[in-house]
């Protein structure tokens, strides 16, 4: 939970940095963070469905054949409980991790700022990685 928070810190600094305004900051960092989030679930499932279920994905199991139906009541159902998570874990006790991650050293801010920058960047190619997998069995 901590990473999570950090990574929210990190993102929220970044976009306050370009936006005069704070609540643009908050909710661009909020949707980073879920988006990474969805990244890498959708990863294992890419994964997961290439290797035990001869790529057939298993999204196609949730979704059905009607793309209205997809789109307007399924694929919130999916969205909403890791918004809602996220949310709840992101403004449980963030003011303190704030100051917490506020007062930490610039060495020590470097080093974790390239595992953010890592972690975003290798989400971003396992994911990519994981969609091409079916084409190539």
């Amino acid at each position: 939970m901590d990473s999570i928070n950090y990574l929210y810190y990190r993102l929220f600094n970044y976009f306050r940095k370009g936006n005069d305004i704070e609540i643009f900051a908050i909710i661009q960092s909020y949707l980073c963070v879920v988006g990474l989030l969805w990244i890498n679930l959708g990863t294992i499932l890419f994964f997961v469905s290439t290797i035990f279920f001869n790529s057939n994905s298993l999204l196609d199991i949730a979704f059905s054949e009607n793309s209205a139906y997809n789109r307007f009541v399924i694929t919130p159902l999916l969205i909403a409980p890791l918004f809602i998570v996220i949310f709840l874990l992101i403004n449980k006790g963030l003011k303190q991790k704030i100051v917490e991650f506020e007062a930490e050293s610039t060495e020590e801010r470097k080093r974790r700022g390239k595992k953010v920058l890592t972690y975003i960047i290798v989400s971003i190619i396992l994911f990519f990685l994981s969609i091409t997998s079916p084409l190539y069995l």
